[in-house]
């Protein structure tokens, strides 16, 4: 969304449907459909960020529904929770809302982009519900239909895979017989939507995708199984943002450990955030590199492994990076990671100063969420409380026992 809805926005390029509407709190003017970006190279450099830095425009979740929402009491602003964010799928159907003096904000209409053969079509326009339920039940069926497609193939493909290492000796069938893995188990229709998603509908990309996520499955089985290791840093969960997407939050400071010590928690910190999560199964990361230590973070091998990991596994995961307060010294570390993301995943990072951090907190994350983050925040650059304190405050204001043990009250 933006501040003016007549301005590009954002590419529907790759995506089958984007839709998106604005809408002003308290205004009595309805909504107006935002055009879509002819430009897509120019659009996905930039974050897909709402205008939530202002008073003036919000964008509606767009799986939310006409009983979803109702008036103040004032009839001004929105009785339940907003999404500050847009949220891209290939199977979404933006529903706008004009004020009215009853209690309830009906349906207004929708508007509609999409793309055909590749090319992307920028005009929006609004249709009636009926119209539009009719084509997200199209597209929902051509979903199911290629994700279904992606599963078969990447099953037959790993099949025939592990027969060849098989006969060539290959450690990874040694560790699947020695483990009993059960990687197959963890490929289903929302993991092969969520890959086909993040590899912009590619089927090839996404069968090679998910073959790599098996690998490391099979590779990982110790770790998955047991969702244990030593903690060395505060990564943990604290809770959730407005959407109820879970957050994690990491500071840099409480590092005590090289990266290659740090790759279990991170592994099974984000697997325990993924099986939290709602909906469309993404997370929120908060990084925090006040305190970075660059002697800790330079082993490009292990970089790479967590690349792959997090480009494959947890691929389409990701809904929003917050990086703060982020140094010099970690340019060096970003431009090394940044070709393992995709430019869809480049594109969710937000590099940001604390002060700027605490205000998009409040924006974006539950009260509590918010407290424990902005809390965090002011302790570890506090140099008067010591690594046992922050140790203490990083238990207390975890939600889930992976991976620092159970929540301390």
């Amino acid at each position: 969304a933006t501040n003016n809805p007549r301005e590009p926005m954002y590419s529907a390029h790759g995506f089958s449907w984007i839709v998106c509407c604005t809408v002003r709190d308290g205004a009595d003017d309805g909504v107006e459909p935002a055009d879509l970006c002819s430009t897509p190279s120019k659009c996905e450099a930039q974050p897909p960020f709402c205008a939530a830095d202002s008073d003036d425009d919000v964008f509606f979740d767009c799986m939310d529904t006409a009983s979803s929402f109702s008036a103040d009491d004032d009839g001004a602003g929105l009785g339940l929770r907003r999404a500050r964010s847009p949220r891209f799928s290939s199977s979404s159907i933006g529903i706008g809302w004009q004020a009215t003096s009853s209690s309830t904000w009906p349906v207004f209409g929708v508007a509609v982009a999409g793309s055909k053969d590749g090319r992307t079509c920028t005009a929006c326009e609004c249709i009636d519900i009926t119209a539009a339920t009719e084509a997200l039940q199209r597209q929902s069926r051509a979903d199911l239909a290629a994700a279904t497609e992606l599963i078969e193939r990447v099953k037959g493909e790993w099949k025939q895979r592990l027969k060849r290492l098989r006969k060539e000796g290959s450690d990874l069938c040694r560790l699947k017989s020695n483990s009993g893995a059960t990687e197959l188990e963890w490929l289903d229709l929302p993991t092969a939507c969520r890959t086909l998603q993040a590899n912009i509908g590619d089927m090839q990309m996404a069968v090679e995708s998910l073959m790599m996520a098996l690998e490391q499955r099979v590779r990982n089985h110790e770790l998955f199984r047991t969702m244990q290791c030593t903690p060395t840093s505060d990564l943990r969960i604290v809770g959730p943002d407005l959407e109820g997407r879970p957050v994690l939050y990491i500071c840099a400071k409480n590092q005590t450990e090289s990266l290659s010590q740090l790759k279990d928690q991170i592994v099974i910190t984000f697997e325990a955030a993924c099986g939290m999560a709602p909906g469309e199964g993404t997370v929120v990361l908060v990084i925090d590199l006040h305190g970075f230590k660059t002697r800790l973070n330079m082993e490009f091998k292990v970089i790479r492994e967590l690349g792959d990991i997090l480009g494959t596994v947890y691929a389409g995961r990701i809904f929003r990076i917050l990086v703060v307060d982020f140094p010099r010294a970690t340019q060096a570390v970003w431009w090394l990671t940044k070709p393992l993301f995709s430019p869809v995943s480049q594109a969710k990072f937000a590099f940001v100063c604390v002060k700027e951090a605490k205000s998009r907190c409040h924006d974006m994350f539950e009260e509590d969420t918010c407290d424990s983050i902005c809390s965090a925040f002011d302790l570890n650059r506090d140099p008067q409380r010591s690594a046992e304190e922050r140790a203490l405050h990083a238990r207390r204001t975890t939600t889930c026992a992976v991976p620092l043990g159970p929540p301390l009250r």
